[in-house]
């Protein structure tokens, strides 16, 4: 199943993070870090919980902070969209090795953006459209 297909986007937006009270709001970021919603992520185990949960958007579908993902050609998200953890929801970012070795001489990592996830999350949770993925010519 493709990620087009698992799209939540296109699904009636659920959960804004500005039509939260402070206190709702700061009850989630409790939750997310004491994993009492841990039971309702759609990911294997090797997801794990982003440190600033307070810079990342919520999903607008699920209600839930994304969990991530570095892997050797990428970076990863997660959240309660999609079926089971295998076939969910996704949003992507390059990886550092994948930056290398697209760079000018293949060894420079200069133009590696630490924040390109959470960036491509958060445009993302707010406009439904990505910044970037995996075959629209940015990697």
């Amino acid at each position: 199943m493709s990620n087009e297909e698992l799209n939540p986007a296109s699904c009636q937006t659920a959960v804004r993070r500005s039509a939260l009270s402070r206190s709702n709001y700061m009850r989630k970021v409790v939750r997310y870090y004491n994993g009492e919603d841990d039971w309702k992520y759609k990911c294997i185990d090797t997801y794990e919980k982003v440190k600033n949960a307070q810079a990342w958007e919520l999903c607008p579908n699920c209600g839930l902070f994304p969990k991530v993902w570095e892997f050797d050609n990428g970076r990863a998200t997660a959240c309660g969209c999609g079926e089971n953890q295998y076939e969910k929801f996704t949003v992507f970012a390059e990886s550092i090795m994948s930056v290398c070795k697209n760079s000018h001489n293949g060894q420079s990592a200069i133009d590696y953006d630490l924040d390109a996830l959470r960036k491509n999350w958060n445009h993302w949770a707010k406009t439904g459209e990505f910044l970037f993925t995996r075959g629209n010519g940015r990697w």
